[in-house]
């Protein structure tokens, strides 16, 4: 199934101020030939109401909810986004009392026994604080990360600059006035990542916010703006900026404190659920087959991108990721460990649900086979 984009967004307006009370097999012929939304061969009615939640045909009460997705639970699940295996809650909570419990000098000692379950940028920055602790004694990580700040803040500003002179060219191409205001808001990015200090941290969100205010009247041109915005590096995704970021001050001008920076390395490793077709539709499929667990840090960086495009960002780690994590729910469901009925179609309604969004190119639908 091929969703449109245009059909969706004309759809959610023509009924978001809508309501309607009765069954969802009550909605009249005319309406239903837009509201009927076909995954899998389950059909789901958009009915408008104050939460702006979806309904399915086979009940009347709101489908499944993100927080009670089942496979989140379970130990030794890899995140289909980069492949590491997920840490479930109680988990993390093991994590955080032995944390709780540790002096400072500690504290690596305790993290190499869930090494595991980090991110990828995480475990980098494990490995690298742990190399510098053997080779100077130092066991503290706030101070390993401070040592490491003058090397890593370079690296991330030579990132950091090249993007903003892209957003400098495309500046270039636009109408005098929208090209002046843009140029001045660079102007002011650049001098912020030359003079970057850990008292006044850099900070992406703030220069999204700051893009998405300057009036491009050019479409393409201002989705290729906040675009760049958006791919600016952060600490999900590059070592440098998770370094500089941890050795400077929090949101609240303080030290980050080696306590807080030992959680910090593992807590984003606990698993949230990702929407498949994106909930940023506003259709809000929330039902099992339209779910896939996945880190949190991974699930942000995806964000509500289409399938496809999240999908080709990182092709090779993406479908290995995906084939690695779907194998293991459907070991989970043959075995029984997941024994709720609801699931055990899960797999093979999820895979087909990412073989039509992507139009055939994403094919995974072997993994329920196993």
């Amino acid at each position: 199934m091929k969703i449109n984009s245009v059909y969706v967004n004309s759809y959610v307006n023509s009924f978001r101020n809508n309501s309607f009370k009765g069954n969802v097999t009550d909605v009249p012929d005319a309406k239903r030939e837009i509201e009927e939304i076909n995954l899998n061969n389950q059909v789901y009615y958009y009915i408008p109401s104050k939460d702006d939640r979806t309904y399915t045909s086979s009940s009347k009460e709101l489908v499944d909810i993100p927080s009670n997705f089942a496979v989140a639970a379970f130990d030794n699940v890899p995140c289909p986004a980069c492949g590491r295996k997920m840490m479930p809650k109680e988990k993390f909570e093991e994590f955080k009392s032995k944390i709780d419990e540790a002096d400072n000098d500690q504290y690596l000692e305790v993290l190499w026994e869930y090494q595991s379950y980090m991110r990828p940028v995480e475990y980098s920055v494990l490995k690298e604080i742990t190399r510098l602790s053997g080779s100077t004694g130092e066991k503290d990580i706030r101070k390993l990360l401070v040592s490491l700040r003058d090397i890593k803040l370079p690296t991330l500003q030579k990132v950091q600059m090249k993007k903003a002179k892209k957003m400098e060219a495309l500046a270039k191409s636009l109408p005098p006035q929208e090209k002046a205001e843009l140029l001045s808001k660079i102007s002011q990015l650049k001098r912020t990542i030359r003079q970057v200090k850990s008292e006044s941290p850099f900070r992406r969100k703030r220069l999204i916010d700051v893009i998405n205010s300057v009036k491009v009247s050019n479409i393409p041109k201002r989705e290729k703006l906040r675009n760049i915005a958006k791919s600016f590096p952060t600490s999900a995704d590059m070592n440098s900026a998770w370094i500089v970021k941890y050795s400077g001050k929090n949101k609240y001008g303080e030290d980050w404190k080696s306590h807080d920076i030992a959680l910090r390395l593992l807590e984003f490793s606990v698993p949230n659920t990702d929407h498949i077709l994106a909930r940023a539709i506003e259709l809000n499929h929330d039902d099992i087959n339209n779910y896939m667990s996945m880190h949190q840090s991974c699930n942000c960086q995806k964000s509500a991108k289409p399938f496809l495009e999240w999908y080709y960002e990182d092709k090779k780690a993406h479908k290995e990721g995906l084939n690695a994590y779907f194998a293991k729910v459907n070991e989970l469901v043959k075995s029984g460990q997941i024994s709720d009925p609801r699931y055990q179609s899960y797999v093979a309604n999820a895979t087909q649900l990412i073989y039509s969004l992507s139009e055939g190119k994403v094919d995974l639908r072997n993994c329920s086979n196993g």
